[in-house]
């Protein structure tokens, strides 16, 4: 007599793969397929949320696509980088640590496809299109069987003493920025793809033992982590949560479905007696109803929700009784997890009727596995006692069918931070007038950087200063900026226009332009610097596309009258925040010096350059405003104006602005035909000339002669008003 018994593993829901194996005395099938001795418990959730760097600790083989923390299996100290920033004239210099690290992750101890997104304590490092939201050098190693070392863990380790880590996927951040992270390194989940699509359970259990475990099945999940002492505490997890099966099948094993379609129903006739012999009846048993929970919770990983942790629970009956906890380290959606959760519970209470029989042997041809019929329920062979001629057969009552209608369960919202584009980095140097509150001796360059995608955060900027680059550190908050998409054309400063209205199209898909209170005459109305001209506006139209309609404009401000000349399509506009200007100030700016300033972003693979001349136009006093000609009727000339300041708080104390110059000085040249006839220079905000010295200089008519003013500024001349004799 021998018997070939169909144990159940824990509980009698799928029949684990070790049941399958562990009274199969009759079939000559190895031990050592699944395993032996007791069996450590399989992965946890926990163990793949949460990085290590442990000796001894098991990597998990990926199959399909997973979230995972990995190993640190290489690191070098935190490499300590010193940026000297600032020391301009006025200002000291500031010196700035940060910290980088270099290290190596282990990811999977089979080969992977690909490597999608990175978390790094729960945030996004790398997006889904492959960009990193964080400085870092990055490097990916599939596993192959012909994988080389990598070069930064061959030069710190030596070439000779260097594993190539051949059939273990792993990756290697180079010189990652700690910053963000508190100066160390953070806990990183990766995202990983072993193929793309589903992953059967079949192919699963054929990968964990090593193609030894065959079959088919159309259950199917995302993805699942193989980790354990053997291959039944790699497996139990997912067949204790799965409608599926493992039976004998020759000298081998084979997966199997719950409802699989090429299933055949065996009707049993019982024996009464065998050689004379009165054989015990047909039996039938029924565990209490104590022995099979009342609620059941299967935890997985949710791929909607970024693969973050959830549980699908199916209760029957009274809630809280007993409870059973599958803890499947599967990535199942949420209306999968919630079939599974219920067909397990159900099968549970199914599973505590079972049936024992009495049948011909050689005749039946059954193995233990197999599906019968008895009294128009379903039931599994769990036992096969052979008797000479004769089986006694026990089996236990399966669940027949189901509905594949969905189930309808949601998944949560995710809660992780969302995945936006970097795009590359725009970069703008801007010249202006002493605009801010900065050292009034000092040209005022600026730098705005901003990137074109809404997940851009900043750049590195640098000086070249002829062969060497000069470190400004990062940029500062991202500025608007775009480019005119209609012409704009002349107008007087001294006049609102109201004809103009430029359509600007911001260059970041998130950035906008303020609405304007309608007044362009305050100082609160928004600026925009134009191919030097700045002009604040009235109101700003969003026209769809991050495009912009400007109205009601107030030109040429801030003494840049003579910047007012026809702006063509495609001109650069920038919108002027102190909060988005970084000042160029790492060496002495000369006027008229070429500079040359690059950019590098995480979405940039090359420097982004922009280039300018030093006008100095914060050294500039502005032009004289208010010129004036009175003719005496003995032909005596006097020119009148009003200054104007660099320097201006506000009129809040009602007294003058103040003069900003080391003395009020103007020169005044009389011109004719374009050319110079005369020149004077005066301390006052007026000048006589009389008809007797205009006539030693000139004997052309009034209407021929105009006449320039410029202001003497401590460092530089204004441009000049141009005043012209009305008779």
């Amino acid at each position: 007599m021998a018997t070939l018994i169909l144990t159940a593993v824990g509980t009698a829901i799928g029949g684990p793969v070790g049941g399958a194996i562990g009274g199969m005395l009759g079939q000559q099938i190895d031990m050592a397929i699944l395993g032996s001795g007791k069996p450590r418990e399989g992965a946890r959730l926990k163990e793949l949320q949460i990085q290590t760097s442990s000796y001894g600790t098991q990597f998990p083989a990926i199959l399909g696509t997973m979230r995972a923390a990995g190993t640190v299996i290489w690191a070098t100290d935190l490499v300590e980088q010193r940026v000297k920033s600032g020391g301009g004239k006025g200002q000291p210099a500031v010196v700035n640590f940060s910290y980088a690290a270099n290290f190596a992750v282990a990811l999977s101890s089979a080969p992977l496809l690909r490597v999608g997104r990175i978390w790094a304590d729960g945030n996004l490092m790398r997006g889904g299109a492959g960009d990193f939201k964080v400085q870092t050098g990055f490097r990916f190693y599939a596993g192959h069987a012909d994988q080389a070392a990598d070069p930064l863990m061959a030069s710190a380790n030596g070439i000779q003493r260097c594993p190539a880590h051949r059939g273990l996927s792993y990756a290697v951040f180079e010189n990652l920025q700690l910053a963000d992270y508190g100066n160390r390194i953070p806990s990183l989940t990766f995202e990983l793809f072993e193929r793309d699509g589903s992953v059967s359970l079949a192919t699963i259990a054929g990968m964990a033992s090593g193609g030894k475990i065959g079959g088919q099945s159309l259950e199917a999940v995302t993805g699942y982590a193989l980790q354990g002492a053997d291959i039944v505490s790699a497996l139990r997890p997912l067949f204790d949560a799965a409608p599926v099966f493992v039976r004998p099948q020759m000298d081998t094993l084979s997966v199997a479905d719950w409802f699989g379609s090429n299933q055949q129903l065996a009707e049993l006739v019982p024996v009464a007696n065998a050689s004379g012999n009165a054989l015990e009846r047909p039996g039938k048993s029924r565990q209490p109803e104590n022995a099979a929970p009342n609620n059941l919770a299967l935890r997985h990983f949710e791929p909607a929700r970024d693969f973050q942790a959830g549980t699908q629970q199916s209760q029957r009956g009274r809630v809280g009784a007993i409870t059973t906890l599958i803890d499947c380290p599967a990535a199942i959606d949420a209306n999968q997890a919630k079939r599974f959760a219920d067909l397990a519970l159900l099968q549970q209470h199914r599973g505590r009727s079972r049936i024992s029989l009495f049948a011909i042997g050689p005749s039946t041809g059954l193995q233990i596995g197999d599906w019968i019929s008895q009294g128009g329920s379903r039931f599994r062979i769990h036992e096969i006692e052979k008797f000479a001629g004769f089986d006694r057969i026990e089996a236990i009552s399966w669940l027949d069918r189901y509905s594949a209608a969905s189930i309808g369960t949601d998944a949560g919202i995710a809660t992780g931070q969302s995945d936006a584009i970097i795009g590359p980095t725009q970069l703008m140097v801007v010249d202006l007038p002493l605009l801010l509150p900065t050292d009034p001796g000092l040209p005022q360059v600026f730098v705005a950087a901003a990137g074109t995608g809404a997940g851009w955060k900043g750049a590195n900027i640098a000086l070249r200063d002829g062969d060497r680059l000069i470190d400004l550190g990062g940029s500062a908050q991202p500025a608007t900026m775009g480019l005119l998409e209609t012409i704009l054309t002349v107008h007087s400063a001294q006049l609102l226009d109201e004809q103009n209205a430029p359509v600007v199209r911001l260059g970041n898909m998130i950035a906008s332009m303020p609405p304007g209170t309608g007044d362009p005459l305050s100082s609160s109305a928004p600026a925009i610097w134009i191919n030097g001209e700045i002009i604040r506006y009235g109101t700003a139209e969003y026209l769809g596309e991050q495009r912009f309609r400007l109205r009601r404009l107030a030109r040429g401000l801030a003494g840049t009258e003579d910047k007012i000349v026809p702006h063509s399509l495609g001109t650069q506009i920038l919108l002027l925040e102190s909060e988005t200007l970084r000042a160029v100030d790492a060496i002495p700016l000369v006027r008229g010096e070429d500079i040359h300033l690059e950019a590098v972003g995480l979405g940039d693979s090359t420097p982004v350059i922009a280039n300018a001349v030093v006008a100095a136009n914060a050294l500039r006093p502005p032009i004289p405003a208010h010129g004036h000609i009175a003719v005496a009727a003995n032909g005596d000339l006097t020119l009148s104006w009003v200054r104007r300041s660099r320097v201006d708080p506000g009129w809040s104390d009602e007294v003058d602005i103040p003069q900003g110059e080391g003395a009020l000085l103007f020169d005044i040249d009389v011109i004719e035909n374009q050319n110079v006839l005369a020149s004077w220079q005066v301390p006052e905000e007026h000048f006589d000339l009389s008809a007797t010295a205009l006539a030693a200089v000139t004997a052309a008519s009034l209407t021929d002669l105009s006449f320039e003013v410029r202001q003497v500024g401590r460092y530089a001349r204004s441009n000049p008003l141009h005043i012209s004799v009305n008779i």
